[in-house]
């Protein structure tokens, strides 16, 4: 699972931190990024995603639907509790 926070964009910019994109980490959660203009860092940042990119799997909808009753109870509860996670 990878849990980074990393945004590209044009290979211009980029940033790298802590945040969510949701209100708690706006503004309740102290939360930091970094936004770079640093080719370097970009690069990087790139080569980080084609290689998260290449060992991920694809989700297929017939699949998760046919999940375990373990996991569905589990996602069930994460819905319930995510707003203290």
């Amino acid at each position: 699972m990878l849990h980074a926070k990393t945004v590209i964009v044009d290979r211009h910019w980029g940033t790298v931190g802590t945040a969510n994109f949701d209100y708690r980490s706006f503004f309740i959660n102290y939360e930091l990024n970094l936004l770079a203009e640093s080719p370097e860092l970009n690069r990087e940042l790139a080569a980080g995603f084609d290689d998260d990119l290449r060992e991920s799997r694809e989700i297929h909808l017939s699949k998760w639907s046919v999940r375990s009753w373990r996991g569905r109870a589990g996602e069930w509860v994460a819905r319930r509790v995510r707003r203290w996670l």
